[in-house]
């Protein structure tokens, strides 16, 4: 998927992310940096492909590029670097040196988890269980409207599959802060501690973090959802806010 223009409401659940980050303890020096950086929109990273497993065998694997433009703030672009499965399903914006682990099922799901050196991958995090890992994650749906419901429905509505499905078994946490500058994204910060929508969250780091919906109209098997989380410590919130950022533009 392809890198979509900037829109007012992407734009406004960043703001409100970055907002809600400098609001939850960090440093001055991190409240300022995630501020008044400027995206470019142009910004090349390094592309990182991640060790990845398949949920069928030999799968067909494109020739992924070893550069990706991305919307980094340029005063950021050397601390970071873009990481990807095997079948550049998604890329996520993370620390450069990192490892990392990617997996593709064979109903299409994908999944991208980026830790820092000597930490584990393994096992793949979920939201409502708590996790304390250090990490950048991102999971995406395909041709699973079942696994999009379960994903999206905590903080959107999914008025086409509502009707079939059970009902939601997850309800953000009292202390999971969440914005909606539309009906289909939405932002969330788990405090430390909380283990909410973020996966990872739970730990000692704040979760930061948006779910980005594709309904089922007009093409019914175009429906995806997309949810990246981000556990920096607070001294480097700008690094989450550029990663978030990017993953928004890319995917909504």
């Amino acid at each position: 998927m392809h890198a979509k223009g900037w829109a007012g409401p992407a734009a406004a659940l960043v703001a409100a992310m970055i907002i809600v980050g400098a609001c939850s303890g960090g440093s001055p020096d991190a409240r300022t940096s995630s501020s008044s950086v400027t995206a470019t929109q142009s910004t090349a990273l390094g592309v990182v492909v991640c060790p990845t497993t398949f949920g069928i065998t030999s799968p067909s694997l494109p020739r992924l590029p070893t550069q990706l433009r991305t919307s980094v703030p340029a005063a950021l672009a050397g601390r970071l670097s873009a990481y990807t499965d095997q079948a550049g399903t998604l890329f996520t914006i993370v620390p450069q040196g990192w490892q990392c682990a990617g997996a593709v099922a064979a109903n299409g799901n994908s999944s991208v988890m980026v830790v820092p050196p000597g930490a584990s991958t393994q096992p793949f995090p979920k939201g409502f269980a708590a996790d304390g890992r250090e990490a950048v994650a991102a999971s995406g749906t395909s041709a699973c409207r079942g696994c999009t419901y379960d994903l999206v429905c905590p903080l959107l509505a999914d008025a086409a599959d509502a009707p079939v499905y059970p009902p939601c078994s997850h309800a953000p946490p009292p202390a999971e802060s969440v914005t909606h500058p539309s009906s289909t994204a939405a932002g969330f910060q788990d405090p430390t501690g909380v283990a909410g929508d973020g996966a990872p969250s739970g730990g000692a780091y704040p979760a930061n973090g948006v779910i980005l919906f594709h309904p089922p109209i007009p093409n019914p098997d175009a429906e995806t959802g997309f949810i990246e989380t981000c556990t920096l410590s607070e001294a480097d919130h700008a690094l989450c806010s550029a990663a978030l950022d990017d993953f928004l533009r890319r995917y909504e």
